[in-house]
């Protein structure tokens, strides 16, 4: 099942093909994934449809298993 979820941002320069990002804020919020948190809510509407169908459709038995604060965070993407 998903545990948890959370996304930290990621800037990417498609030119020269270098990504950036956040070092401490993808740390900690891959800790908090870790601990079964689910923090998506900053992560505009497109983007979140895009993972919460990856999710669905990656592993259908996961994301049944998965809690209902996960379907929760999701439940504007229908």
């Amino acid at each position: 099942y998903y545990a948890g979820v959370t996304a930290a941002y990621l800037l990417v320069n498609k030119t020269i093909r270098r990504g950036y990002k956040s070092m401490p804020e993808h740390v900690n919020m891959m800790d908090k994934s870790m601990k079964h948190k689910v923090i998506v809510d900053h992560i505009g509407a497109e983007n979140r449809q895009i993972l919460a169908d990856f999710l669905k459709t990656h592993n259908p038995d996961m994301w049944a298993n998965a809690s209902e604060a996960l379907h929760q965070a999701f439940e504007d993407t229908k």
